[in-house]
């Protein structure tokens, strides 16, 4: 049985395994593209402090909009919002016969002050946001050691 907090602590655990992986890409960014000595202490300021040619800025902007920042934004609120126990993102629905569908949701807002505040209007949900977020730092990932080209994502 499935605790109903437990896919979103999963969520959780993946998202901070992803904000992770960003902060360990800093060290090849910053070996390749530096602009300075001393390397900076996290993923954020390497970005800013190094000199990108302009396609890879761009692809690496991309990237912090689309992954990093939403995935730190979900983890915060999760961490926030979350109480143990709760049930309030997850709802099982039954849906053609005999076909059950579970959804751990998220909010399309996960910045709201409040979980009073959050609106699920997009659908977003656990195992897609997941999906995307894997995906898109895999493909950030081998284009900065050289495996990937621009295009993908």
């Amino acid at each position: 049985m499935v605790h109903s907090g437990e896919p979103l602590y999963g969520f959780e655990t993946l998202l901070t395994k992803i904000i992770v992986g960003y902060e360990y890409l800093r060290f090849p960014i910053w070996k390749r593209y530096q602009s300075g000595k001393d390397s900076p202490g996290n993923f954020l300021e390497t970005v800013k402090n190094c000199k990108f040619p302009s396609a890879l800025e761009k692809r690496i902007q991309l990237s912090l909009e689309s992954c990093y920042l939403p995935a730190k934004k979900f983890r915060g609120c999760i961490r926030e919002h979350i109480g143990i126990g709760s049930s309030s993102w997850c709802f099982l629905e039954k849906n053609i016969h005999s076909l059950w569908l579970f959804a751990a949701r998220l909010p399309d807002n996960p910045q709201a002050p409040s979980a009073k505040n959050f609106q699920y209007d997009q659908g977003l949900d656990a195992l897609s946001v997941a999906w995307e977020y894997v995906s898109e730092f895999f493909s950030l990932t081998d284009i900065i050691l050289g495996k990937g080209n621009l295009s993908s994502s």
